[in-house]
């Protein structure tokens, strides 16, 4: 009986199995033995010509197989990394692919950056500060196998402006990226921006650092207002000298 001799892999081209036991003088083939092109395992058939019969003295048409086999996935993608942030909140990663293998994609960690996919087209949006991997998946086809991919995303997420503390506040000011994130009218309990943003801007700095450095005087003065030492030294401090002592002072 023939029997396939040596590997095929898929190549997109027409292929034919070179066949051990085969005698075209002797035999005549039928069903799946010649010019495949995708991956998978063909059937064929073999039946002695006449006055021949087969090892085993039978001149009953026999069945073979041979394979075509997977190729290694050829694929890209245009993005190793992403930068994501308030004036970019989200961002794109198209892949190209070859064969039919499905696409797929997950975040490492889902509280920094969602993902999404259309297609050949990842989605990726930022929710927090963060970093997390984007990992991309591509499932074996009809004549590749499984691949995949990983993509780095850093974020800088600012909140709104009404939803931040102080430090966030700060924090948002040293990172240079308010101003893509906040606009003229925006409120909180401690501001409001107004005027050109360049100028509200020096004033949300300034209000920062003075809500920043309120916050840790009534710390302290919320320590020492009714303690021992004082009490015992007599001092006749009032409210309004004792907060500005802390508040003035390099604590």
């Amino acid at each position: 009986m023939p029997i396939q001799s040596g590997k095929l892999i898929y190549s997109g081209e027409t292929q034919t199995p070179n066949l051990l036991n085969y005698d075209s003088a002797k035999m005549i083939l039928s069903g799946d033995f010649e010019n495949k092109i995708d991956a998978g395992i063909y059937t064929a058939y073999a039946a002695p010509l006449d006055n021949f019969i087969f090892e085993d003295n039978s001149t009953a048409s026999k069945s073979f197989t041979w394979q075509i086999e997977k190729a290694e996935l050829e694929f890209s993608i245009d993005k190793n990394s992403l930068y994501l942030e308030n004036a970019k909140i989200s961002d794109s990663i198209a892949v190209t692919r070859a064969g039919d293998g499905v696409i797929s994609a997950t975040s490492a960690d889902s509280s920094v950056a969602t993902v999404s996919v259309d297609g050949e087209n990842i989605l990726v949006t930022a929710l927090a500060t963060g970093n997390t991997e984007i990992i991309i998946q591509i499932a074996k086809g009809t004549n590749y196998f499984a691949s995949g991919a990983v993509v780095d995303v850093e974020t800088l997420v600012i909140k709104p402006l009404n939803q931040c503390t102080p430090e966030e506040i700060l924090d948002a000011f040293k990172s240079e990226k308010a101003v893509d994130a906040w606009q003229t009218g925006d409120k909180t309990s401690l501001i409001t921006l107004s005027g050109q943003i360049g100028a509200a801007l020096t004033l949300l700095f300034v209000t920062a650092i003075l809500t920043a450095r309120l916050q840790a005087t009534l710390n302290i003065f919320s320590t020492i207002q009714n303690s021992a030492v004082m009490q015992a030294a007599g001092m006749k401090v009032t409210f309004a000298q004792k907060f500005w002592l802390i508040f003035l002072s390099d604590y």
